[in-house]
This record gives structure tokens, sequence and C-alpha cells, in this order.
């Protein structure tokens, strides 16, 4: 069996009950239709941490040390393609989906404890968990997205090169180092 690595363009890992005790992902990714992978989301979540640097338990670490989050954590799967991903539910439990924050277009609230969220290609997912706990995850995984964009800003900032701000015309090579590469 090949494994699953999540890439930039994987909108959602989601669980999928196939018979009482086994558990498959299905998997939708850009331009794709959802298909099923032969893994639980969170031994894909594992592997694809493993294969861009870091154990997931690392990854909690950080998550933990940027923004203080210490249940149901959002996760930098990849430093490299920014790409952050955050969850319905518990990671241990075997329907939990991770949701990649990028593809998300809005969040619904819906009558009887659900919510529905939008996400790009005219894709939705409907979970029965309350609006407010689904906006908190959104949350804390955009918190994770902009307290590392910030502190990777702020590192590059302080080792950039040094221009004087005070003469009347800039270099357009100088000001161009000033910012990132992305």
């Amino acid at each position: 069996m090949t494994k699953f690595i999540i890439k930039q363009s994987t909108i959602y890992l989601k669980g999928i009950k196939v018979n009482d005790h086994l558990v498959h992902t299905e998997v939708l990714e850009v331009g794709k239709q959802p298909y099923i992978i032969e893994q639980k989301p969170q031994e894909i979540m594992n592997q694809s941490c493993r294969f861009y640097g870091e154990h997931f338990q690392e990854r909690k670490l950080f998550t933990n040390r940027l923004i203080g989050s210490t249940s149901k954590q959002p996760i930098l799967v990849s430093p490299f393609t920014s790409t952050y991903f955050f969850c319905t539910q518990s990671e241990r439990t075997p329907d939990n989906t991770w949701i990649n924050i990028l593809y998300v277009q809005h969040l619904k609230k819906l009558k009887g404890n659900k919510t529905k969220i939008l996400l790009e290609q005219d894709q939705t997912l409907t979970f029965p968990i309350s609006y407010h706990i689904v906006r908190q995850q959104y949350l804390k995984c955009t918190d994770l997205f902009f307290s590392n964009h910030r502190k990777n800003l702020f590192i590059k900032k302080l080792n950039g090169p040094n221009i004087d701000h005070s003469q009347e015309g800039y270099n357009i090579m100088d000001v161009m180092k000033m910012y990132p590469n992305d």
C-alpha cells in the first residue's frame, strides 16, 4: 500500500468508517473528485508531518508554544508550502476531519447544532458539531498561520539588509530585499 502525503493542494482528510472496526480516509484535492485512501486520517497526518521534517507531536508542541493551544490543535503540516490544517474533533476520534484552512470560504451555522463548511470547488462538509466549536477551530488555525507568518517576517527583517531610510530615494533592489520571497 502506498502512503499518502498531504500536499498544499489537499483540501481535506475525512475519516470514514468502513465497518465497525475499520477506518479509511476520504481525501479531496484541488481539481479532483473525493477518493478513498486505506489509512486513518491520523496516520496520514503523522506520516505527512514526518515527510516534511518533524513528528506530529513536535508540530503540536510548536502550536502550543506559538499560540498556547493545548487541545484540538491546528497543525502546520509543511512549513515549506505554508500548509495549515485544523481538525473538527480530537485527533484520536476515528471520524475526525482535517481541513486545509487555505480552502475554507465560509462557515455556516445550521439548525440542530450543525455546521456547514463551504470549500473551494463548490464542495461542502456538514458536521454534527456546533458552529461555535468549528469556528473556534478555524480561528485557532488562523491564529497559528498569522503568528507563524509574523514571526518569520520579524526574523527576516532582523536579519535583512540595513537600509538608510533617511535618504531621499531608494534603489529598487534594496527595497525588494526588504520583502520575503513568497
